[in-house]
């Protein structure tokens, strides 16, 4: 990040480190959402809190990547339902979550599952059902 920062306060408009700093915020959002499927509240604390020192500018991009990438839809999903970047608004979470299970995200389909609990419990069950089966895989005999 350090070297990313240098490279921006020489030439504030160098895409390249704009990208990689964007790809780095998506990279520790889903970070946290496996830590948070684990139990681990102080590696999410440190992460959100590095998030929101180090990279309070890459709401933007990361919501361009989030457009036509999974994990980085998953990293705005928690942005929204935090309020780690961005204002917390769970509707906006909720539905940046719902695109990253349709590609497939685990976390994600994990917290989808949490923000239907409560309005479709059937569907809360069904999704926590497929986060689980690729976590832990059936046995084959």
């Amino acid at each position: 990040m350090a070297e990313q920062r240098q490279i921006l306060r020489h030439d504030s408009k160098n895409e390249a480190a704009r990208q990689t700093l964007g790809l780095i915020s998506v990279e520790l959002g889903n970070r946290i959402l496996d830590f948070d499927g684990l139990g681990r509240k102080r590696d999410v604390a440190l992460w959100t809190e590095v998030i929101r020192k180090d990279l309070p500018d890459t709401l933007w991009r990361t919501t361009q990547l989030a457009k036509s990438d999974g994990r980085a839809a998953a990293a705005l999903g928690l942005f929204y339902s935090e309020g780690i970047l961005a204002a917390r608004d769970s509707v906006k979470g909720c539905a940046q979550y719902a695109r990253a299970a349709q590609s497939g995200h685990t976390g994600a389909t994990y917290q989808l599952a949490l923000c239907n609990a409560k309005s479709d419990p059937a569907l809360a069950r069904r999704l926590l059902e497929r986060a689980a089966e690729k976590v832990i895989p059936q046995r084959r005999n």
